[in-house]
């Protein structure tokens, strides 16, 4: 038997409050590929809606602009856009003009299969060696 064995990336914690924790250092950690995980959700459900997909992909080329491709803050009138405030902007926009569609129901089972998807790996994802480099991660914590 190996002592010096790695523990588990994934484990269900027993504890609210260290759950709770949990749930919100993986967020922030991995938000950008939460995000990713949502909108591929809601790509592979307008699959059969081709107008509406043709509307994601253009929404989708705003995401890469405005957030996905960022290595500094988003700037407008001199002024320094936090990039949460990009992600919730980007995210109300996309919802809502995909929602004016008439994919109501599939972007929303997909949205909420995203989120259930996000929710449990959040969840279950151990947090103890994932700031390796906190240069990589400065600009993800509030």
């Amino acid at each position: 038997m190996e002592t010096n064995a790695r523990p588990p990336l994934f484990q269900l914690s027993a504890q609210n409050s260290h759950r709770d924790h949990q749930n919100q250092a993986n967020t922030v950690y991995f938000q950008t590929n939460y995000t990713i995980v949502v909108l591929f959700s809601v790509f592979l459900s307008l699959v059969w809606n081709p107008l509406s997909l043709l509307i994601l992909l253009a929404i989708i080329g705003a995401w890469l602009f405005l957030y996905f491709l960022r290595d500094e803050p988003l700037t407008v009138f001199d002024r320094e856009i936090d990039h949460r405030v990009v992600l919730i902007a980007m995210s109300v926009i996309t919802l809502s003009i995909l929602f004016l569609t008439d994919a109501k129901l599939n972007i929303a089972v997909a949205v909420v299969a995203g989120v259930a998807v996000v929710l449990s790996h959040a969840a279950v994802r151990k947090t103890e060696d994932m700031y390796q480099n906190e240069d990589e991660t400065s600009r993800l914590l509030p």
